[in-house]
């Protein structure tokens, strides 16, 4: 079976928001289980853990041979339609290791907090040691892209006293056995290629909009996410709800029975206790001058048209909960 196969983490084969089955080929880039073809993917974009019942499917369609639960072995003809020079097959990963035990990382990450870099990079634990990580714990896949995180972060670690070092991990799937007889171990020398996504649950989500049909669809969405919905639909029970309910994101139109959504956004942006709280308008408003005025005035982090889409509302909400889940 080796010759006819290529084995893959079983992290690097997912389900994407649109039900495609794919294997990741580098940190930016996918491949379709049933097409061969490629496609552009972000640590971002909604993706969702394969589960067995969908691996059974793909067994049965020769597109995989078998799987277990850490590796999947992969048909050779898909791997050979790739136009990808870093298949997942010999891919080498790298990571800024830092000589520190695993009971420092607080400071490593109070270090990353000073440096303002905290958007770009985080620390997290490899081999018993800290590394730094590109966010969510994904490895630099340019050996340049390492060195930069490497030379920025030095200064800000020179009071540690400890030392900075670019470490790679290459992923071979030639050195495995054709066949396993018995579930591989867990093992952290592999590449981590991709995560599951920050846990979203018991974060709540403030929905104010008069309309039902908007708060049904973010109901739907916050299920489906774990995340909680409270819902008002006046601007006054929504100012309430949002000083009460301590949200991780609000939804709101900006038409509201009682007052103009921009003074609930007034109100959370003059409150320091809220100020930071991210804020996804919904509104028929489509002029370029109403874009304009949200993303600047208002510091909305997105401005979805109405009628609302809800795929694309889904991935609007998704990707807000995931940036400010802790």
């Amino acid at each position: 079976m080796g010759s006819r196969t290529t084995i893959v983490p079983r992290s690097s084969v997912f389900t994407l928001e649109d039900g495609t089955w794919v294997v990741q080929r580098s940190v930016d880039r996918v491949q379709e289980l049933l097409t061969g073809q490629e496609r552009s993917f972000s640590s971002m974009d909604i993706s969702f853990e394969i589960s067995d019942p969908e691996l059974d499917i793909l067994v049965a369609q020769s597109v995989i041979h078998q799987y277990d639960e850490f590796f999947i072995w992969l048909d050779r003809a898909l791997t050979d339609k790739s136009t990808q020079d870093n298949s997942v097959e010999g891919l080498t990963f790298y990571y800024v290791s830092i000589a520190l035990e695993v009971s420092q990382i607080d400071l490593v990450r109070a270090r990353l907090e000073e440096a303002g870099l905290t958007d770009r990079y985080e620390a997290a634990e490899r081999n018993g040691h800290i590394a730094i990580m590109r966010l969510h714990e994904e490895p630099f896949i340019r050996l340049g892209h390492a060195e930069d995180a490497q030379t920025l972060l030095m200064p800000f670690m020179q009071s540690l006293e400890t030392q900075l070092a670019i470490e790679q991990v290459s992923f071979d799937s030639s050195s495995l056995p054709a066949i396993w007889p018995e579930p591989l171990p867990p093992s952290d020398t592999l590449p981590l290629i991709r995560r599951s996504a920050p846990e979203i649950k018991a974060k709540s989500v403030i929905c104010i909009d008069n309309e039902r049909r908007t708060h049904q669809l973010v109901s739907q969405i916050s299920e489906e996410l774990g995340a909680i919905l409270v819902s008002a639909y006046t601007g006054k029970d929504g100012t309430t709800l949002i000083q009460d309910a301590d949200p991780a994101l609000i939804v709101m139109d900006l038409k509201l029975p009682d007052m103009h959504g921009y003074e609930i956004v007034a109100y959370v942006r003059n409150n320091p206790e809220l100020a930071h709280i991210p804020i996804v308008i919904v509104s028929t408003l489509d002029s370029e001058a109403d874009r304009a005025l949200a993303f600047t005035v208002a510091e909305a982090k997105d401005y979805i048209v109405k009628p609302l889409n809800t795929n694309e509302l889904r991935r609007r909400i998704w990707r807000e909960l995931n940036q400010n889940t802790v």
